[in-house]
């Protein structure tokens, strides 16, 4: 690839404010696959949460929790923008505009990202915590982050 097209190709990823499309893969309780009218796919990543892994407590409910909100239907991703592992991370909109990420925490099934700055999606995840919702009703649940890198250390 030329510089020249490699530029082009940086430069027109990172413009792309809003993406929509028919969702066609679940991966996990906060990732999915997308296919947009453009004939492209976009793997894509809810923004400001994170479910549990599918290996985790958890992670298969949160699969299936979108699996039933989102397969097979349209969904608008806002405010676009790529993640380290070339996802595309966004706000997700559902039937009516629903905010999915907002839907995922009132069900007790993520955390608030831990570098999240969404102050309403802290309060949604304290309700759920104190309603004992979904992964809130276990004891001491452990947040994906710290669980993935628990992972590392153990097959490092």
């Amino acid at each position: 690839m030329t510089f020249f097209v490699k530029f082009f190709f940086i430069i027109s990823l990172s413009i792309i404010s809003q993406i929509t499309g028919k969702v066609i893969k679940i991966y996990d309780g906060d990732t999915f696959k997308i296919y947009e009218k453009k004939m492209k796919d976009y793997k894509i990543r809810i923004s400001d949460i994170d479910c549990p892994e599918k290996n985790q407590a958890y992670g298969i409910i949160a699969k299936n929790f979108l699996i039933k909100k989102i397969l097979n239907k349209i969904v608008i991703i806002k405010n676009v923008k790529r993640d380290r592992y070339n996802r595309f991370v966004g706000l997700v909109l559902y039937e009516n505009n629903k905010d999915l990420g907002k839907e995922i925490l009132k069900s007790g099934l993520a955390w608030v990202w831990k570098f999240s700055k969404n102050i309403q999606y802290k309060k949604i995840e304290n309700i759920a915590k104190k309603n004992k919702m979904g992964l809130w009703r276990e004891k001491n649940p452990i947040n994906p982050y710290y669980w993935r890198k628990s992972k590392k250390l153990f097959y490092s």
